[in-house]
């Protein structure tokens, strides 16, 4: 995630549990479930999707594409960390409702699934995949939302050097036939107004999509909404 990172992560449930009717969702990371959040009182969802929102968080702030599970705590309370930064809060409510009395212990099965989906292949590279992307711009006044999928670089994608914030925002162009050539503005055409032969211009109208790089150099589409 269009599927933005947030959205890919979170996953929800509802069920019962026993004669009583329990609140259980599932925090899921790209599909893989990782741990089921369960209470008798509700507010699961709410929980998951602040599990949710610090995971994007942590993932948006690592410097080097490295996630670092760990655990702390006792039996009476504990924390599930990335990087050293609190993922979840473990309660003896939540062991409880998993079937053991000490809080440190679930929080150190629900570390081990969390580290197991984070190392299966390919789910590093798409959790950073459109880490620190905006879900939404704007451009020339038209709004655009991501698309979940890359696109595969046909070289027909121009731009014109216009930016959202530091993103170069990029086009297709159809008439750019050079599967090599990725065409941009050339800081040596003495044209600088625009009026050289090989300077892309931004259509009128506007097209459907744009395209943005992410960090592995891979074209992030946007829609119009």
């Amino acid at each position: 995630m269009k599927r933005s990172l947030a959205a890919l992560l979170l996953g929800l449930v509802a069920s019962t549990w026993g004669t009583i009717a329990v609140a259980q969702t599932e925090f899921k990371v790209l599909d893989r479930a990782v741990l089921t959040i369960r209470h008798p009182e509700g507010n699961t969802d709410e929980r998951v999707r602040q599990i949710d929102e610090r995971l994007v968080t942590i993932v948006e702030a690592a410097d080097d594409e490295q996630l670092d599970v760990t655990v702390e705590g006792d039996e009476q309370g504990a924390q599930l960390l990335i990087n050293g930064r609190v993922l979840l809060d473990v309660t003896l409510e939540d062991a409880e409702a998993n079937q053991t009395d000490k809080a440190i212990a679930l929080a150190e099965v629900w570390g081990d699934r969390l580290l197991a989906v984070l190392e299966q292949p390919g789910v590093m590279p798409e959790l950073f995949r459109t880490a620190n992307m905006p879900e939404q711009l704007t451009v020339a006044g038209r709004q655009y939302v991501m698309v979940s999928e890359s696109v595969a670089d046909r070289g027909q994608f121009v731009t014109d050097g216009s930016r959202v914030g530091n993103r170069v925002i990029f086009w297709a162009d159809e008439s750019n036939t050079n599967p090599l050539n990725v065409r941009a503005p050339n800081p040596d055409d003495p044209n600088l107004d625009g009026s050289g032969t090989d300077w892309p211009m931004l259509p009128d109208p506007i097209p459907e999509h744009v395209y943005v790089l992410n960090r592995y150099r891979e074209f992030i589409p946007y829609r119009a909404i």
